[in-house]
């Protein structure tokens, strides 16, 4: 391979590179852009990129004006470029491409000019150039966020196009200009793919910014003054031209207070730029992890750089474990590129001690112990989702001190470890990692945050369970709402073998009718019952493992488990004498439903009578009487509906629909309804049948009865089948069998695909 066109692939690197962050691409759509302009393929790009080939003179000077108009490179890009390709005509095209050569000096410290481009952060930058711009009045500006997130890479960005536009190199209108750039810099630690570097010569006074504005600007008397002469002489100093001062980790800084009073109190020719973990209120410009797209092209390059190769999937994964922190990214796919497994790279990211955790978050976090702010933040861990404000509160022990949960919280903030939306605070997912480490190296803490957790969560679905009465959607929405980080406490009750607790959340009025209404969460709801069955049995306690096998075996039936659920409802009643006479009732209600999906009438309608006598006998309050008969009638309507005998099913089905708006039994209503239209739809009655359908969806879709939705949905399907109307037909068949196939109900999402297909043919 030539040296010579070795040289060149970097030059073309730097083009590929650049276009990824100016344009936000991956890397292979710039590669598959520059093969359309050159008119080459992409495997001849990476080829020239590689060095292992030279484009002719002509290609070359597309790439250059690729560069110089899409990239917004510089001369001294282009001249390399086209030198390292023996262009035989350099001076005409840096001519015609970027104008007469002008040469400027300015003074400038940046470090590491040839610093790598940045992928993603535009909206930012233009941000940040435009409180640059000299329309702009303001003269301190503060970039912060989280360690590791990019507040240095960005302003290095920034000032590295500043002074491609103030020297020349770049002609662009949207870059600001300044005539002297100086970087101060108190970065005490590097995260590198080999760990974290000490920085060398970090300043950490003001002393030590005043030194270094000497000496980019050759002023050496400023040191030379004492030092209550040096701020006077300094200001003097920058208001002599515009100037960009860079102030680089303020947060480390030892005289903090006086640093800040001394970059306040500058010339307004002097634009300086603050990098911060800590929240400030000089014209902030906050950043953020990077979103998906983003981090996945910055994984994709890295893994090109460093030679290793990563599937989509596994980007992905990676993403969704860390989260878009680009240091920790960078950190991950130079461990995987020196031989560790993605698994034990993952692992080692998310490790309390180790070089991600303790650069990101050491710093932040290490002086909050002891405080409520880190109480809050080791209890917002524990939460699955981002949690509401009473929770995190109440969790921490804090419910009672709510000013010290308001300074805490907003503590936090200002470090860049939680982030607000309304009322739920959210922490990212490499965040709550090192907090959950946190929590466990205060064992005590922990266990009593933890029942404080299980305690708030029992009030909460007090307050929002219990029975689907009318306009049910409005308590049970709260529930929905709360669901993942339930799911997080019924885990930890099942580990922790707390068992009253799971009793008491899904048997005593909790989330139990929730979880059966909402059917989205049939799977969860089989899983915690089946927990609580095993965990009743060891313990003997009968009553309870009655009512959850009848709660199980119904779901088993609604879900066409038959057999299972046959097997359930069976082991109920062979036990129904040790539970009560309410919990025998709804063992007989579920096993002649049972017997009615398996069109077994008879046995039903026994079933049936069965519960009509232990009903009679049991101490139901007048509503829940009322509501357990209109529960009867709509099954004993069904049965005789399924043995089309519709003039007894619209007998009682009727009768339901006189009774239950007066109890506000609104879902037994929603039900008789739409066996009614189905009765009239099969007598010709569409009219009918169309207002009580309407009328009986509305309802469900109010209030969230998915199951109930996705049956009517069909029956408008019915509905349409009859009327002829056949894109309706269409439209009502689709949206049942997305809903069905969502709920896990497979003989109806298999009706419903058939339907589709028989009316494609």
């Amino acid at each position: 391979m030539s040296q010579r066109y070795w040289r060149l692939g970097e030059q073309i690197t730097r083009l590929t590179r650049t276009l990824v962050a100016v344009k936000d691409w991956s890397v292979s759509t710039t590669m598959r852009h520059i093969g359309e302009r050159t008119g080459y393929s992409v495997d001849t790009v990476y080829r020239w990129q590689q060095g292992r080939s030279c484009p002719i003179p002509e290609i070359v000077e597309i790439l250059a004006r690729i560069g110089r108009e899409e990239a917004h490179l510089g001369r001294e890009w282009g001249e390399n470029l086209l030198n390292e390709a023996r262009h035989p005509d350099t001076e005409t095209v840096l001519s015609t491409l970027w104008g007469p050569k002008e040469d400027k000096n300015i003074p400038c410290n940046l470090p590491d000019l040839e610093h790598r481009t940045l992928i993603g952060r535009q909206k930012e930058i233009a941000e940040l150039f435009e409180l640059l711009s000299s329309r702009f009045g303001v003269h301190l500006i503060s970039v912060d966020g989280i360690g590791g997130v990019g507040k240095t890479a960005l302003v290095k960005e920034a000032a590295s196009r500043c002074l491609q536009a103030s020297t020349g190199e770049v002609l662009n209108r949207q870059v600001p200009t300044f005539d002297a750039i100086i970087f101060v810099s108190a970065k005490q630690q590097y995260l590198t793919p080999a760990g974290i570097l000490e920085g060398s010569e970090s300043q950490h006074t003001l002393r030590d910014i005043f030194r270094e504005i000497a000496q980019t600007l050759n002023r050496f008397e400023i040191t030379q003054a004492p030092l209550q002469e040096q701020f006077s002489r300094v200001r003097d100093a920058l208001s002599r031209q515009r100037t960009l001062l860079i102030v680089d980790n303020l947060e480390t800084m030892v005289e903090k207070q006086e640093i800040v009073a001394f970059l306040y109190r500058l010339p307004p020719q002097v634009k300086v730029v603050i990098t911060t973990r800590e929240r400030m209120l000089f014209s902030p410009i906050r950043l953020e992890q990077l979103v998906e797209e983003e981090a996945l092209n910055l994984i994709e390059r890295e893994a090109q750089e460093k030679g290793t190769s990563l599937s989509k999937e596994e980007a992905v994964a990676l993403y969704r474990h860390i989260g878009g922190i680009p240091a920790a990214l960078v950190y991950a796919i130079g461990q995987l590129a020196s031989g560790y497994s993605i698994e034990t790279v993952r692992s080692k990211v998310s490790q309390a001690g180790g070089d991600v955790a303790r650069f990101c978050f050491e710093g932040s976090v290490g002086p909050l112990r002891g405080q409520p702010a880190h109480h809050l933040l080791i209890a917002m861990a524990m939460f699955s989702k981002s949690p509401l404000r009473p929770a995190i509160a109440h969790t921490a022990g804090l419910a009672n001190n709510p000013g010290a949960v308001e300074e805490g919280l907003a503590q936090l903030r200002r470090l860049s470890l939680i982030s607000q939306q309304e009322e739920r605070y959210g922490m990212l997912p490499l965040t709550r990692e090192y907090a959950l480490a946190e929590l466990a190296a205060y064992p005590i803490f922990e266990q009593e945050a933890r029942e404080r957790w299980v305690a708030w969560y029992l009030k909460f679905v007090e307050q929002y369970g219990g029975k689907d009465w009318k306009e049910w959607h409005i308590q049970f929405d709260h529930i929905e709402e709360e669901w993942e980080n339930l799911l997080a406490v019924f885990d930890w009750c099942a580990a922790h073998e707390r068992y009253q607790e799971m009793r008491t959340f899904w048997l005593a009025g909790g989330v139990n009718w929730f979880a059966y209404i909402y059917g989205y969460y049939w799977d969860d709801r089989l899983t915690c019952l089946t927990w609580i069955i095993q965990a009743a049995e060891r313990r003997g306690d009968w009553a309870t493992a009655v009512e959850a096998m009848a709660e199980k075996g119904h779901t088993l039936t609604l879900t066409e488990q038959l057999e299972e659920a046959d097997a359930t409802l069976k082991g109920a009643w062979d036990l129904h004498e040790h539970a009560n006479v309410k919990v025998q009732v709804k063992v007989a209600e579920n096993i002649a439903r049972l017997r009615t999906y398996q069109k077994q009438y008879t046995e039903a309608l026994f079933w049936l009578n069965q519960t009509r006598v232990l009903r009679d006998i049991a101490s139901f309050d007048e509503t829940e009487r009322i509501r357990r008969q209109l529960v009867d009638r709509n099954y004993h309507g069904r049965i005789y509906y399924e043995m089309q005998d519709y003039a007894q099913a619209q007998h009682y089905f009727r009768e339901v629909v006189e009774n239950a708006q007066s109890i506000g039994f609104d879902r037994g209503l929603a039900y008789a309804l739409r066996y009614l239209a189905e009765i009239a739809i099969s007598q010709g009655s569409f009219d009918e049948a169309e207002s009580l359908l309407m009328m009986g969806l509305t309802t469900s879709e109010r209030n969230k009865d998915k199951r109930r939705t996705a049956f009517y949905e069909k029956s408008l399907t019915d509905l349409y089948i009859g009327w002829k109307k056949m894109s309706e037909v269409r439209r009502w068949a689709l949206k049942a069998h997305d809903d069905f196939e969502r709920l896990g109900m497979q003989r109806e999402t298999e009706e419903m695909l058939a339907l589709l297909q028989e009316l494609e043919r």
